[in-house]
């Protein structure tokens, strides 16, 4: 809900998340700042902004900029963040701006994703250069610095605490 902020891990309480980490970005009033579409559910509009949008149809996961962005039935999933770190298996030129990040790569053919949440400082380029080596073809970098934070069923992953944020990604099994 909007308005309301949780960890990661609490937001996942209660469903069948395998994994949960921070979402896109909000304002000071836990408003979530661009496209959020969750279950096929519209829950916040496309906002105008230099950003990239994460979205699945049929299983399949894709990453364009704000502008390229159509909306389409049966979208299941789909979140408004920034910047995109890769596009088409190339690193994008970015400010070097130092923070503990959270990212979501996509390899060729849409079917496999990456997640990767830093719990020290890294600059979003090397961020960027990271998702390229592990073999993103289009990467989105997700809110960062305090909101970082993964929660994990599995046993070994370690935990990453963050503060409560406005949204969160879920991965769940199909």
């Amino acid at each position: 809900p909007e308005g309301l902020a949780a960890t990661a891990k609490r937001i996942a309480k209660g469903t069948e998340a395998l994994v949960s980490v921070n979402g896109g970005f909000f304002d000071e009033r836990l408003r979530s700042l661009g496209l959020l579409i969750s279950g096929g559910k519209r829950i916040n509009p496309l906002r105008r902004a230099d950003w990239g949008v994460l979205s699945i149809k049929n299983h399949r996961a894709r990453v364009v900029h704000t502008r390229d962005y159509k909306d389409e039935l049966g979208t299941e999933f789909a979140i408004q963040v920034g910047p995109r770190l890769v596009v088409n298996g190339k690193p994008t030129k970015l400010r070097a701006q130092f923070g503990r990040r959270t990212a979501l790569g996509i390899e060729a053919g849409g079917r496999h994703m990456l997640l990767v949440v830093s719990q020290r400082v890294i600059k979003t380029d090397a961020m960027a250069e990271l998702m390229v080596e592990l073999g993103s073809e289009s990467a989105l970098n997700l809110d960062g610095g305090s909101s970082t934070q993964l929660w994990s069923r599995f046993d070994g992953i370690p935990q990453v605490v963050g503060v409560p944020v406005a949204n969160a990604v879920l991965v769940l099994l199909r």
